[in-house]
C-alpha cells in the first residue's frame, strides 16, 4: 500500500487530504504516507532521514528512489538520488 500512496499527498493533497486517506485506510498506512511525504520548505537531506524512522517508511523510499534512478541519465538529479540511497543503507 505504501508503494502505492508514498506521492499521494504531493501530488493530490486537495483530493486525498490526510482525513480523507484516514477513512480509507488503516491508521499505520496513513502515518507511515505522511512520514513519505515532502513537506514544503523541508530540506531533502532531513526529508530522506526521516524516511528511516522504520523498516516500512525506509524501504518504500529505497524503492522509490531506485525506481527514480532507472528513469534518468546521469546527472545531479541522479547523484541526489543516489546519496540518498546511502543515506538509507542502500548503496547503488
Amino acid at each position: 500500500m505504501l508503494g502505492y500512496l508514498h506521492d499521494v499527498l504531493e501530488d493530490n493533497a486537495l483530493e486525498y487530504p490526510v482525513a480523507r486517506l484516514s477513512e480509507l485506510f488503516p491508521v499505520w498506512v496513513v502515518e507511515r504516507v505522511v512520514v513519505l511525504t515532502k513537506l514544503p520548505g523541508e530540506e531533502y537531506d532531513l526529508y530522506v532521514l526521516r524516511t528511516k524512522q522504520d523498516a516500512a517508511t525506509r524501504l518504500t523510499k529505497i524503492a522509490d528512489l531506485l525506481h527514480n534512478i532507472s528513469d534518468l541519465k546521469h546527472g545531479s538529479m541522479r547523484d541526489k538520488y543516489r546519496l540518498a540511497l546511502r543515506v538509507l543503507g542502500e548503496a547503488p
